[in-house]
């Protein structure tokens, strides 16, 4: 047996709300395993699917870091896939100018070539408000 979608979001939401910021998605999915694994023995979870539950647990809040790279403007948003808003200011000439990306959904944001996320921290909610993100 393994643990359902819904158990796996509690367990996540416990251990974020446990450790406080958890500075990698790599720790979080060591953490969770760690966890489950006293319930259910030889469970595994990559670092990306921790990632994706935590995104969908309402009492976890995802900051992602980003870092310049090569890689054009992304259509989607590199942490969840959802689509991205454009980020805009004002120039000197009273011009609108397109300075960055963000996501409604999970947090993400990127300004003028810092697009690629090279870290997760997931660190837990305050004011937790319960419905599907």
């Amino acid at each position: 047996m393994k643990p359902d979608e819904k158990e796996l979001i509690a367990i996540v939401e416990e251990v974020v709300k446990k450790h406080g910021t958890v500075k990698s998605q790599h720790d979080l999915a060591e953490l969770v395993v760690k966890e489950v694994r006293k319930k259910y023995p030889g469970f595994l979870l990559s670092s990306k699917r921790a990632r994706a539950i935590a995104l969908k647990a309402p009492g976890v809040g995802v900051k992602v870091h980003t870092k310049k790279s090569g890689v054009d403007r992304p259509e989607t948003c590199p942490a969840c896939g959802s689509g991205l808003s454009g980020l805009y200011a004002r120039n000197l000439l009273n011009e609108r100018v397109l300075i960055g990306l963000s996501c409604e959904n999970c947090g993400y944001s990127g300004v003028f070539k810092k697009f690629a996320p090279f870290r997760y921290e997931f660190y837990p909610r305050k004011n937790i408000k319960r419905e599907n993100r």
